[in-house]
Parts: C-alpha cells; sequence; structure tokens
C-alpha cells in the first residue's frame, strides 16, 4: 500500500512539474484523491477507473479545462456531486460503479457533454433533465435496471448511438424516431415485445432483430431516404 501511495504522489508531483495535460492514474488502488488535485488547472484528460473510490473532493471544481473524465469500475455509490461544475467535459466514463442515482443539476451542468457511458450499475430512472445534454453523441446505460427510457431522449438531436442492452425495458418512446443522426439502437436483452410505428416520412430498416417470447434480440437503427438510397 505504501508503495502504491509513493507512486501516486510521483505521478502528482510529475504532472504539476509538467504541466502534463493528461493524467493516468488507473488502477491504483486510490481509495482517495488528495486536495491537491485542485492545483493541476491545466488537465484535460483524467483517467482514475480501476480503484476503490466511493466519492470525489470538491476541489476539482478547479479542473475547469477537463474534457474527459474515467471513473469506470470504482466504487461509487452517486454521482458526485462536484461534475456538475465541470461544463468542458466532453466525455464521461462512470461504469462499473454502484450508482442508482442521476441527480438532475448534475445534468443540467454538462452541456458540452457528447460521450456518457454508465454501465454496469443500479439505475432505474433516467431524469428528464437528460435533455439538457443538448451536445449528446452517444449514451450507454446497459447492465442496469432501467424500465423506461425518457421521452426527452428525443430532444437530443445529436445523438446517433443509444444502447440501453439488458435491461427491463417493456417499450420504446416514439420520440427517438426523430433523431436526425440516430444510427445505432441496441435494446438486447430486455422485455419488449413490440416496436413503436415509424412515421410515414421515414423509412426505418431494423437489422438483426429477433423477437422470442418478451425479449428483442439486438437492433440497430438506420435512417435512409424513401427512394431507398443509402
Amino acid at each position: 500500500m505504501q508503495v502504491k501511495r509513493q507512486m501516486e504522489n510521483h505521478s502528482i508531483i510529475k504532472a504539476l512539474k509538467t504541466k502534463s495535460k493528461s493524467l493516468n492514474l488507473s488502477s491504483r488502488k486510490i481509495t482517495h484523491i488528495p486536495e491537491c488535485f485542485g492545483r493541476l488547472t491545466w488537465i484535460v484528460v483524467l483517467k482514475l477507473n480501476n480503484n476503490y473510490l466511493s466519492s470525489l473532493p470538491s476541489e476539482l471544481v478547479c479542473l475547469q479545462k477537463l474534457t474527459e473524465l474515467n471513473l469506470g469500475n470504482n466504487v461509487l455509490e452517486e454521482t458526485p456531486p462536484v461534475l456538475k461544475h465541470l461544463s468542458c467535459l466532453n466525455k464521461l466514463y462512470l461504469y462499473g460503479n454502484k450508482i442508482s442515482h442521476l441527480p438532475p443539476e448534475v445534468l443540467e451542468g454538462l452541456p458540452n457533454l457528447e460521450l456518457l457511458n454508465l454501465n454496469h450499475n443500479r439505475i432505474k430512472v433516467i431524469p428528464a433533465e437528460i435533455k439538457r445534454l443538448c451536445s449528446l453523441k452517444s449514451i450507454s446505460v446497459t447492465d442496469n435496471h432501467l424500465q423506461q427510457i425518457p421521452s426527452e431522449l428525443g430532444l437530443l438531436k445529436s445523438l446517433t448511438e443509444i444502447n440501453f442492452t439488458n435491461n427491463k425495458l417493456t417499450q420504446i418512446p416514439q420520440q427517438l424516431y426523430s433523431l436526425p443522426q440516430l444510427r445505432k439502437l441496441y435494446l438486447a436483452r430486455n422485455n419488449l415485445t413490440e416496436l413503436p410505428e415509424a412515421r410515414q416520412t421515414t423509412v426505418i430498416i431494423l437489422y438483426s432483430i429477433f423477437m422470442h417470447i418478451s425479449l428483442l434480440s439486438v437492433c440497430s437503427l438506420f435512417r435512409v431516404p424513401l427512394d431507398g438510397k443509402m
């Protein structure tokens, strides 16, 4: 443990001296983030995945240039409140934690987020405030406990990929068909029994659909013009 702590401190000291824009502290058995992190104001990419973090310090609010944050495979039971202040974030990885709730105020503070990965958590509800992620292109919430997809997701016009594999979904909101950039929609291992009707102005081609009792096996969604040309 002492050796790991020395390696951790060495990495932080090195980042302070060199002003490196990327800091990788993954797989270091870290249980807490030191306050001196607040001095790394130039950091753009921060990797803290594969550790034992249960929270983040408020000092991280100083990392206003941070665009990528990886907190995957830790022991977080809630979405860290400090995230709502990191408005420059483009990519946020929270997979493999114990998160059961997404605070609306955190979502409201991430207008530049393009990728959100919440795989392998315990989330039951995605709040309507998801619509605040106006730059979102990819959202993945596989292996959770979702019972429904919020219709507000249909307001995120930049979305190209949605992955809700292995949840408890029973239906798909019609609003998803209004997403002009959506190319991939993964809904395998849910409780879907039917798909909503597509609008007459759009031809939806669904590839690799397998219906068995109440299971929709794979769903990749592509939009093509009415004349059939790709």
